[in-house]
């Protein structure tokens, strides 16, 4: 029974876990409370998580910089699951024809605003002809995307 006592008292791997597990428990079980019908969910374990830190549970800094990597890890993947196929039904709606204009801006535009900026033909400000092209070719874009969906609009 020492060992369980020693484990509350170190600042081991094992606490950190224990405190982390403990934390989320409690914050889930927050976050299902309903009052007024109304619930935290999810973000009730930041709360537990300000609850517990409140009252001074701290966990090893090594342990905690491995969670917060592998939580950044584990939201990307998920990110990546949820927009995954979408990317591919882009791909097959729109064609080729979408990628060669995007890799058209990425690749021309700072060649055109250099351009500009260098020959300033009109004697405006080297800010002015920037946000002139990022305007024309964002509004390009929006107007590829309209076509595509078939409710283009030109304005």
């Amino acid at each position: 029974m020492d060992w369980l006592i020693t484990l509350y008292q170190e600042d081991s791997v094992a606490h950190a876990i224990i405190a982390i597990e403990v934390v989320i428990a409690a914050g889930l079980a927050l976050g299902h409370l309903r009052v007024m019908g109304v619930s935290l969910g999810v973000s009730g374990v930041l709360f537990a998580g300000l609850i517990c830190s409140h009252f001074g549970l701290t966990v090893n800094h090594h342990v905690l910089e491995f969670t917060r990597e592998l939580g950044l890890v584990f939201f990307v993947f998920t990110i990546g699951l949820q927009v995954g196929p979408g990317v591919f039904a882009s791909l097959k709606r729109h064609g080729l024809a979408a990628q060669w204009i995007h890799s058209d801006v990425i690749i021309f535009t700072p060649h055109r605003v250099t351009h500009l900026a260098q020959a300033n033909p009109t004697g405006m400000s080297p800010s002015r002809p920037v946000r002139l092209i990022v305007i024309v070719e964002r509004d390009r874009n929006n107007i590829i995307d309209h076509e595509a969906e078939g409710t283009a609009a030109f304005i």
